[in-house]
């Protein structure tokens, strides 16, 4: 889960904690299969007979419980389709270097993430991205985001932006991390805080609520607006707005 700031711009029904869930229940099962083998030979019956009979009913269970956790698995998948269609995946497909897509991700699932990652030379340093490449990469980002405001799609992922600045999403998290040292997470939100401000100082004639100020500038509930809101302002939306009054 600390991964998705650097490839969603939103937070919303974007849970992974199940995954954790699974595998804990899963740990548990078979540290409860580990303690009936050592202990079966000391309790109940000891015939040959019952200990196959108490070993085959224990396998039992543990074909039960493997398709119940496939099937679990399968329908959290199909609730958050986007969280497989990762930015490793992605990376994979656009990269002409494969290798150094593969380092890359590999660095970055090795190193510590946090919403606002500070640059660091060791984190990237089997990325095969040059100093040109990136300001070129830098350049065309800072074009796009000016001229299509892609950040006002409110399911924008980092393979999207990508797509748009000709580059590949890897290439485009670095250049993100090291050059303006933000997550792609708190990058977009950068821009949609700039746009709600603007609504709040002018408003329109749909963004007469700050509900509507949140949707117009593409969060995806009140909530999460007002979270990234007093995170960058230090404020709350009303507050900012009352000072314009």
């Amino acid at each position: 889960t600390r991964n998705i700031a650097h490839f969603f711009s939103y937070r919303e029904n974007i849970e992974l904690t199940w995954l954790r869930n699974l595998l804990l229940v899963m740990v548990g099962f078979w540290v409860m299969m580990v303690v009936f083998f050592l202990v079966l030979p000391y309790v109940g019956t000891n015939t040959e007979e019952g200990i196959k009979t108490q070993t085959d009913a224990m396998f039992l269970m543990l074909d039960v419980f493997a398709v119940a956790a496939i099937f679990y698995l399968g329908v959290m998948g199909l609730l958050q389709p986007k969280v497989y269609k990762t930015e490793s995946l992605q990376a994979l497909e656009d990269s002409s270097d494969t290798s150094a897509a593969i380092e890359s991700l590999v660095s970055r699932e090795n190193s510590e993430s946090s919403d606002a990652p500070k640059a660091s030379s060791a984190k990237y340093k089997k990325s095969a991205l040059s100093q040109s490449q990136s300001e070129r990469i830098l350049k065309r980002l800072l074009e796009v985001m000016a001229n299509e405001k892609p950040y006002l799609q409110s399911d924008l992922t980092l393979p999207d932006l990508a797509a748009l600045s000709s580059t590949t999403p890897n290439y485009l998290s670095q250049v993100i991390n090291e050059q303006l040292k933000m997550s792609f997470f708190d990058y977009i939100n950068s821009h949609r805080i700039e746009t709600a401000k603007e609504l709040l100082i002018n408003p329109l004639p749909h963004t007469k609520t700050v509900l509507d100020v949140a949707m117009a500038s593409a969060f995806n509930s009140k909530s999460a607006f007002y979270a990234a809101f007093k995170k960058q302002m230090g404020i709350t939306p009303a507050e900012f707005k009352k000072s314009y009054v």
